[in-house]
This record gives C-alpha cells, structure tokens and sequence, in this order.
C-alpha cells in the first residue's frame, strides 16, 4: 500500500455538525489514512500526569503510599510474596519462530543472554514485577560485547568468547527516583526523566534503550494503574481503626490522664507565666504512656487561702468495652482487600488443584504399571 491513499469521504449531516466542523471534515478528505487527529485525552502538562482525583495518589506520593502498602501491612505484603514466588518459579524459554537453523541459531542466542547478565533472570523478573505495586517499572537496556570470562571491563566480561553482543543488564530505574516523563508529537512517551541518589545527576533515559512494564495500560499513560489502586481506601480504613484500636487499648489499661489547674491559668495571656505553664503541662498528658520509662516530676504548691493544692494530676479509669467491634470492622475492610486478589487466589488454588489431580493420574499408572511387571513376573 503506497502512501497516497485516501479513504473515501462519508456524506455530513448539516443539522448534527457545525460549520467549523464541516470545514474541517472537507479539509480532511484529502489527509492520508496514516495521519493521527486525535489523543487519548491522558491529563499531563510538562511531563507530569493529573490522572488520579486523590491528590494523595498522585506522583511520588502514590509511590510513598503503595509502598507502605506492600511493605508494612501483613495482608498485602503475604499476597504481594505469593504472587512474587509463583512468577519467580516459572520455567522461561525461547523458542524459535520455525524449525531453520538460523531461528534456532537466534533462539539459542537469547537464551544464553538471558543466562549472561551480572544479574540472574529470576531477579530481573522480580523487579519486573513493581508494576504490579506501583503500576509500572522501567528497565534500562545495558549491552556488552561477550569477549570471555577473563576480561576486567564489565562491558566485555561473558561466560562466551563468541564475540556476539548481549545482555550486561536490565536493571530497575526505581519508581520513587522519576522527576518527570517526556513525550513525543503523538503523545506517546519518549523518555523517563530521572532524578536519583547519590548523585542527584538529571538523566534523560530514552525509550529505545529501555523496557516499560505496565500492570494495567489505560490512555496510554506511562504510569498504569497499580493492583494496589482499588485496595487503598479499605487499606486506608483499616489502618487508622487500628492506630485508634492501639490507643483505644493503651487508654483502658492507663486511663485518662488529667491534669486540674487554676482557671486564671486557663485565661491567661499568651506567652505568660501561667500559659507557658498550661502548655507545659499539656505536652505532659500527651506524652503519658505506660512503658519502662514511665513516670511524671510534677510541681507541688498549694493555694495561700484555701491550703489546697494548685495543681493535680489523676488518671481517669476507661469505660470498658467499647461501643463499637473495632475487631469486626477491621475485618470487613480486610475482606474488602481480598476481594480484589479473588481471582489471583484462585487461580492459585486451580492451580494446585490441577497439579495434584496430575500427580494422583501419575501415580494410579505408576501403581498399575508395577501391578502389570508383577503379573508377568510370575507368569514367566
């Protein structure tokens, strides 16, 4: 097909267009097939993306949040291993486009780059496997020419002496370490602007010399969407019932600390004696906790008329049981978490299923095999 071809032009209903976009259309009859017009509508300006509503889950805070998540909460970080493990367990291979021997020249070729790297293959699979967090993972292509064993320059060293180009390695450009994306005319993205420690060095890595992984593609975005993303608000619930649950606990067992202070101390100016004194004994209270270090230098001084002590300081015993099963609640956004990994578990479950069904098929025909070599055994 040449590059000349033109698609023919559709009749335009005056009523259901403007005259602009009539103008438009007719302007457009003659374009070639191979001109893009529209854009995937991806939010962006200058290299940063504005897809996400929750301003707590956009740029290196969603990479801040999501990571807490995978590794600071028990539910996610046990179905984050067991997704990492099975992966990693999978036997890859290469296996050539046909039965000549210069595919299978090529296959073997790529296997033993993927054996070649400073790096094993499992590891590189496991950082592949961000995007899952995060929604997406970068990876630079890095070369070497396979010189042999021996050589001391890393851009040389290979277990081949073949001469060939291969793999040195494909590491991780971190999530965290991105300033900004660059894009092309076409709005595809050309490079990843990177910012990272220990140099704090601006690097520009291009497309062509990378790989980008993405979890789930939506309008193009170099981002993705993370498997984490539907899973923070009942993540989010759930971890501040039970920061409120911890304190909620501390304070039955320690009771309410109070402290009883003048009310002339509670008017007082800002900055006098008498405020600076509420404040402090304010930090006080605040900082009462049971543990080995606990303990309290309170101030005696008693009132000139009344004899009675200025100051006081008890602790007011819990209610008890609280008003609401925070253990139940806590529960339910758990549950809501393992929703959205439903059919990851079971996968794994249909997998375990069929493998055990599989070795059960293995060992009926072991056992009728050596029933069979005992017949004839005897028989001869």
């Amino acid at each position: 097909m040449s590059d000349d071809v033109r698609l023919a032009a559709r009749q335009t209903d005056g009523l259901n267009a403007t005259p602009a976009d009539i103008q438009a259309l007719e302007e457009l009859k003659n374009a070639s097939p191979f001109l893009e017009l529209g854009t995937t509508g991806l939010k962006r300006a200058g290299g940063y993306i504005d897809e996400q509503f929750l301003p707590q889950l956009r740029g290196r805070k969603a990479v801040q949040v999501f990571k807490e998540m995978a590794e600071n909460d028990p539910l996610v970080g046990s179905l984050w291993f067991t997704i990492d493990r099975l992966i990693r367990n999978v036997e890859w291979r290469v296996e050539p486009a046909s039965k000549s021997k210069e595919d299978t020249d090529n296959a073997k070729l790529v296997e033993t780059c993927m054996d070649d790297m400073s790096h094993t293959w499992d590891d590189f699979i496991s950082e592949v496997l961000s995007c899952v967090i995060y929604g997406w993972s970068w990876h630079e292509i890095v070369y070497k020419r396979r010189v042999g064993p021996w050589e001391r320059d890393s851009s040389k060293r290979s277990k081949y002496t073949d001469g060939l180009i291969g793999w040195r390695k494909m590491p991780i450009r971190a999530q965290e370490t991105l300033l900004r994306w660059a894009f092309d005319d076409t709005g595809d993205v050309s490079a990843m602007i990177q910012l990272a420690p220990p140099r704090y060095e601006t690097k520009v890595l291009p497309i062509e010399r990378s790989l980008l992984f993405r979890y789930r593609h939506q309008k193009g975005n170099p981002e993705g969407m993370s498997m984490l993303r539907q899973a923070y608000r009942p993540w989010y619930m759930k971890k501040r019932l039970e920061e409120y649950e911890a304190v909620g606990i501390e304070r039955d067992l320690a009771g309410l600390p109070v402290v009883k202070v003048p009310a002339e101390f509670l008017r007082a100016k800002p900055g006098s004696q008498q405020a600076q004194t509420v404040e402090a004994f304010k930090r006080m209270v605040k900082s009462v906790r049971r543990d080995e270090q606990e303990g309290i230098v309170f101030p005696m001084a008693y009132d000139q008329d009344t004899k009675q002590p200025l100051y006081s300081f008890e602790l007011m015993g819990g209610g008890g049981a609280r008003a609401f099963n925070t253990d139940a609640i806590i529960q339910r956004y758990e549950q809501r978490i393992l929703c959205l990994f439903w059919l990851i578990l079971l996968w794994l479950v249909m997998r375990v299923v069929a493998l055990t069904v599989c070795i059960l098929i293995r060992l009926v025909f072991f056992v009728l095999r050596l029933t069979l070599l005992l017949v004839l055994l005897q028989i001869l």
